[in-house]
C-alpha cells in the first residue's frame, strides 16, 4: 500500500472515529428553538412559556442575539407546579450560547414555563436570548 493511500486511510478512520465519539447533545440539529426573551442593560426576569408538545427535555442552553448577555440564574417551572432553581452564573458573547445545562426530571415530567435571569452586558444595547431545549 503507497502512503498516499495509507494516510487517505488513516484519516477516514480518525474522521468516523470523531464522528462516532461526538454526543449528542452536541450537535446543533437535536435541539429545538423553545422561545425567546428581551432584555435590556438593566438586570430583568422574564418567562418564556414552553408548550406541552415540547416540554420535555433532558438538557437546555441559551444562546445571545444582538448583544453580549448576561445570564444570572433560570428557574424550571413544571406542569404540576413544582420548581427547580438552577444556579447559573454565564456570560454570552453575541451569537454564542451556553453549555448544554442538564435537567434532571422524572419521567414524564412536562416543563411549563422557563424564568431567566438576565441582562445585556454592553451599554445601551439590547439582547435577546433565545432558549433551546433537546429531548
Amino acid at each position: 500500500m503507497n502512503i498516499i493511500t495509507r494516510r487517505t486511510m488513516l484519516q477516514g478512520i480518525a474522521a468516523a472515529c470523531i464522528a462516532w465519539a461526538t454526543p449528542a447533545f452536541a450537535r446543533d440539529d437535536d435541539w429545538d428553538l423553545i422561545g425567546n426573551a428581551k432584555f435590556k442593560d438593566e438586570a430583568d426576569q422574564k418567562d418564556i412559556a414552553v408548550s406541552a408538545i415540547k416540554g420535555t427535555f433532558r438538557s437546555i442552553k441559551f444562546k445571545a442575539r444582538n448583544a453580549d448577555a448576561k445570564i444570572d440564574g433560570m428557574i424550571i417551572e413544571l406542569a404540576n407546579g413544582d420548581k427547580v432553581d438552577k444556579q447559573i452564573r454565564d456570560t454570552v458573547k453575541k451569537d454564542q450560547e451556553t453549555r448544554p445545562i442538564a435537567i434532571k426530571l422524572d419521567r414524564g415530567m412536562v416543563v411549563r414555563k422557563i424564568t431567566i435571569k438576565a441582562r445585556s452586558d454592553e451599554d445601551g444595547k439590547e439582547t435577546t436570548i433565545e432558549a433551546y431545549g433537546t429531548k
